[in-house]
């Protein structure tokens, strides 16, 4: 269901439909979170109350960083994120066939440095395309906001999750 909320926000038009765009979002928002919920068993309210506020501090230092930066500097960093995401799924595939500590551990950290990085870019483009933009779509911007924050929720669980058991 997630994943069908998803498309449906990117592919809906926010200037003809913004009432569906807004639907699908929340939809997508609702059931992202329903997937989470599995996390509480797993972690323990402690440690995701921990990687919360953890997110929420690199989420408003990032974007304060980006949002103040006085170039697009930012911007030019597409290419390389793009980069990082394909090995981070190359990663996460490779876990599936061969149970590597070490490449947990590279996902984990990396997916922090790398999504930190996400919030940089995603907030420059954000302040970028609403300047420059004759139709500005705020849903998608929100959206990829959005996916880094709980990018960053998740792996910073896992990194706490981790750190506990040692």
């Amino acid at each position: 269901g997630s994943f069908v909320f998803l498309l449906g926000t990117i592919f809906s038009d926010y200037h003809k439909n913004w009432e569906l765009k807004n639907a699908m979002f929340g939809g997508f928002v609702a059931t992202s979170a329903m997937g989470l919920v599995p996390m509480i068993h797993a972690y323990g309210g402690a440690i995701l109350f921990e990687a919360a506020a953890m997110t929420g501090v690199t989420m408003g230092s990032l974007g304060a960083v980006a949002w103040n930066a006085p170039s697009e500097q930012f911007l030019k960093m597409g290419g390389v994120l793009a980069i990082g995401l394909g090995g981070l799924l190359g990663v996460s595939l490779m876990q599936m066939f061969y149970q590597l500590l070490a490449p947990l551990q590279h996902q984990v950290y990396g997916g922090i440095g790398l999504f930190s990085l996400f919030v940089l870019y995603d907030t420059q483009m954000m302040m970028k395309r609403a300047k420059t933009k004759k139709l500005y779509d705020p849903i998608r911007d929100a959206l990829e906001i959005y996916l880094d924050a709980l990018n960053l929720f998740v792996r910073f669980a896992e990194a706490r999750s981790n750190s506990k058991k040692k």
